[in-house]
């Protein structure tokens, strides 16, 4: 910085929060004790001309808003400012009429004539997209038999989920090894399996990883294969020089992300090709989605492979019309029944019964691909309802289905498990299978203990105990009722006490019993009087719990004790306030007087 600050830089690249606490001053963690919000700016912007935001509608996706709105505070209002991306969102609209002077749109498309006169696309026209109709379990077949069918070249195959990537990278590693090394039961990349370099990357990949991946994958020379598996974080950003052909594994789940994978190729003039895999049924309308959107695509045929000479041929004639039915190779039974399909998903779970990573990383594959699956933003063409997976699950080469609530309810008996014991799968680093072998001891002992305590638990006197201790136990069970017992009977008699005067006597009858008594008639109130004597009932007041003598004959009090009653039962019921509960019975009192 101190370099920078001497010479004056004539170009400054970087992130928005860089680029923040050079031009603007870093800010202070406390803005009250320094005295001002922001440090000194490192650089100073006055003699700024041009300012250029690459991809500005993913900058503003990752929340880098208010560091572009303090940037474009500092900058001199006299300036020229681009902002460049293939899509344009309602963040980037509004940023261009909060921050910019005079702005102009420049869309760059392409017109070219068809058959039904001018059409406009958005995508140059050396770039080819094609989708593929197959089922979910041919997707793998498929994407081998396309890179063997054509010329050695560069390939990017996405995917939407790191997990995925992760896992067909390892699965794609393994197929080409055991291809170059002759002992695969069927070729996969056919004469040049020994050309083929696979890498991956992701978003989860440390800088250091990511870097060396992509000067593996850009140094690649020409005449080799080259396949790169990522995921969105490849489809901006990065230039990688030689890439022929895209591969979508599943469309984007931000449809905006398709044409961003999609110029990952035929870049600067260059030509090439695009695919993008697709289910039967409601996800053929994802064509139509993108044609709307001036991103024409045509139909690729589906690839198959002569089981005796080995060469791959196309099934059908690719068209751009989907409404041929000529071209609806899916429902050929040459599909349906494609034995090389099988066979290859069958060898991959076979490399996968040998490798514990392998085996795991596929369960964890296919779970983030199904939840990835179930957020797609255009949910009205990807829903998971229509989609098969107990196929998908095969296409994924899955020795066991796993547990998950997304297959509950759906018939999964077209899945064809592979008969195995999945815990006696092995890793194959030696040191991880050790530390494997060290818990699954620890979990059975674990296990073990659980049932032994089950079936033989620990009671209060069983005969392991001594007979002293069970008689210790047993007269200190017994000492305690006792006391809690003579405590009970204590709190009745003092409460008696304090509902009873003293020289008084008489019965406690609560008020409800007292009325039922009533009125059931004179015999029967008289029946209560000679059973238990004088009648004293309780009532509750302000302090608590009272009682109040009344006797067999007063009509007044028995009138007044009902009222009373049915005044409380309006109070517990809140239909009445305790201010017109104790209104109504002093009034009653006072008439009584």
């Amino acid at each position: 910085m101190e370099d920078a600050r001497k010479l004056g830089p004539d170009i400054l690249v970087g992130t928005p929060g860089r680029l923040e606490d050079i031009l603007c001053g870093r800010k202070r963690k406390n803005a009250v004790a320094a005295g001002a919000a922001r440090s000194q700016a490192a650089l100073s912007c006055k003699g700024l001309e041009v300012v250029i935001l690459d991809e500005a509608d993913k900058l503003l996706d990752m929340g880098f808003q208010q560091s572009i709105a303090a940037l474009l505070r500092v900058f001199p209002k006299q300036r020229r400012t681009g902002l460049f991306s293939a899509t344009m969102t309602e963040a980037l609209t509004e940023l261009v009429r909060v921050g910019l002077r005079n702005p102009v749109r420049v869309v760059v498309k392409v017109e070219g004539v068809n058959a039904m006169g001018v059409r406009e696309q958005r995508t140059p026209l050396t770039l080819k997209i094609r989708y593929l109709i197959c089922p979910p379990d041919r997707k793998l077949a498929q994407l081998v038999r396309l890179i063997q069918y054509r010329e050695p070249q560069k390939y990017m195959v996405y995917f939407s989920t790191c997990a995925a990537v992760d896992y067909f990278y390892r699965l794609l590693h393994q197929l080409a090894a055991t291809d170059a090394q002759g002992t695969a039961p069927l070729p996969i990349f056919g004469q040049h399996a020994k050309s083929v370099t696979v890498c991956s990357l992701h978003g989860q990949m440390n800088p250091k990883r990511r870097e060396a991946t992509y000067g593996t994958f850009s140094a690649l020379p020409s005449g080799s294969i080259g396949i790169l598996f990522c995921t969105d974080v490849a489809s901006r950003g990065l230039d990688l020089p030689d890439v022929d052909c895209v591969i979508q594994w599943d469309p984007p789940t931000d449809p905006k992300a398709f044409s961003h994978r999609c110029g990952r190729t035929a870049r600067a003039g260059r030509e090439g090709s695009a695919f993008v895999f697709l289910n039967r049924g409601r996800e053929e309308t994802f064509v139509d989605f993108m044609r709307i959107r001036k991103i024409p695509m045509t139909k690729a045929s589906y690839l198959l492979r002569d089981p005796k000479t080995g060469t791959i041929s196309p099934l059908t004639i690719a068209t751009d019309d989907i409404s041929d039915d000529s071209a609806l190779e899916d429902w050929d039974p040459a599909v349906l029944e494609d034995a090389d399909s099988d066979k290859l998903i069958e060898y991959a779970q076979h490399l996968i019964s040998k490798d514990r990573d392998l085996y795991e990383k596929s369960i964890k594959a296919f779970v983030s691909f199904v939840r990835s699956y179930s957020k797609h933003e255009a949910s009205y063409i990807f829903t998971l309802k229509e989609l098969d997976l107990p196929a998908t699950a095969m296409g994924f080469a899955l020795l066991k289905l796993p547990k998950m609530p997304e297959l509950i309810g759906n018939d999964i008996s077209a899945f064809r498990a592979v008969d195995i014991d999945v815990e006696k799968i092995e890793y194959r680093d030696k040191t991880r299978e050790k530390q494997r072998q060290v818990r699954l001891a620890k979990d059975r002992e674990e296990r073990l203990e659980k049932a032994q305590e089950s079936k033989n638990p620990k009671k209060r006197g069983s005969k392991s105990d001594a007979w002293s201790q069970r008689n210790e136990a047993k007269e200190r069970r017994r000492e305690r009722k006792e006391k809690k017992l003579r405590k009970l009977q204590a709190q009745k008699a003092d409460e008696r006490a304090r509902l009873i005067p003293n020289g008084d006597h008489g019965q406690l009858i609560d008020v409800e019993t007292a009325l039922q008594y009533k009125a059931k008639g004179t015999r029967s109130l008289q029946s209560l009087f000679e059973e238990r004597g004088p009648i004293r009932v309780i009532a509750k007041g302000d302090g608590g719990l009272t009682s109040k003598r009344i006797p067999m004959d007063d009509e007044d009090d028995w009138e007044e004790l009902a009222r009373e009653e049915r005044l409380a039962k309006k109070l517990k019921k809140g239909k009445i306030s305790k201010k017109e509960f104790e209104r109504e019975t002093a009034a009653f009192d006072s008439d009584l007087d």
